[in-house]
């Protein structure tokens, strides 16, 4: 009635059987899933959601009222947390294939082979450019996925140790999505701990960086051990013309500097390499 005090009923809490402690197992049963796409060979991106979806199957088994845990589910889904990290996910991800398909990470070789560098160094020089590739995309997946397939055989074929190569692209491409503003863990990091993206990027830096100068002087190392070898020089097929595209990462990481929103910072990145790739493919 008009005018009278409209009682709501107190919201049900969500429960599991076994108390809290059981909230743990639907994101075990998502983890060791995850590991175990990796280790069979199978850890793309696309394959990942199976994984996902059973762990959000097992937490309904585990949840003593299914409407309470749906709702729940439904609701955080449509939350606004939520949905600028998908937003963000959405923008980064169409900026990787972009510089992707521009040539980014043939342009970055090209670039360290130009200078002139001895076969030894090669481990380095793939250490620093994996570190480019996945802070630009902001995935260590798609690094691996993107920069394994060029640098490896190109390193194999000219005399490189592989041991050395293959934890060079998997170092650099974790060193760098921990410096990348647009890393999907950096996103739920700021927005579920009610910071800024730019606060944790700025917190992570001086581990990673550690990291990566350590990694950096072993492969200095191994590389003076070595000794001095043959010259390498850039393989024809690579095209230096995707080296331009850099500038694209280091204007999103500019305009975040200055204060701009990750997903405003995105779409001016997007607008800018979008004309660039189609001037390119004309």
């Amino acid at each position: 009635m008009t005018g009278q005090n409209v009682v709501k009923e107190p919201k049900e809490s969500l429960e599991f059987y076994g108390g809290v402690p059981m909230l743990l197992v639907p994101f075990a049963v998502m983890f060791v899933g995850i590991l175990w796409l990796g280790l069979s060979g199978a850890a793309l991106p696309e394959a990942f959601w199976p994984m996902i979806l059973l762990g959000i199957f097992v937490g309904l088994l585990l949840a003593k009222n299914k409407k309470v845990y749906v709702d729940s589910l439904i609701e955080g889904i449509t939350s606004k947390m939520l949905a600028i990290m998908l937003m963000a996910w959405f923008m980064a991800g169409i900026m990787a294939k972009l510089l992707a398909a521009a040539g980014l990470v043939q342009g970055l070789i090209w670039g360290f082979l130009e200078i002139g560098i001895s076969v030894a160094w090669f481990p380095l020089m793939v250490f620093l450019i994996s570190s480019l590739i996945s802070m630009s995309t902001g995935t260590a997946v798609g690094t691996l996925i993107a920069a394994s397939p060029i640098l490896f055989p190109v390193g194999y074929l000219l005399g490189g140790d592989p041991v050395l190569i293959i934890g060079a692209i998997i170092g650099g491409a974790f060193v760098g999505d921990n410096l990348a503003p647009i890393s999907d863990t950096t996103i739920v990091s700021a927005y579920s701990q009610g910071t800024t993206i730019d606060k944790v990027v700025k917190s992570r830096i001086r581990y990673a960086i550690i990291a990566g100068a350590m990694t950096l002087i072993a492969y200095a190392f191994f590389a003076i051990k070595a000794g001095s070898s043959s010259t390498v020089a850039p393989p024809d097929e690579l095209n230096p013309v995707g080296l331009v595209m850099i500038a694209v990462p280091i204007l999103l990481l500019f305009l975040m500097s200055r204060g701009k929103d990750l997903v405003e910072g995105l779409l001016y990145a997007n607008v800018i390499i979008l004309p660039l790739q189609l001037l390119k493919e004309t």
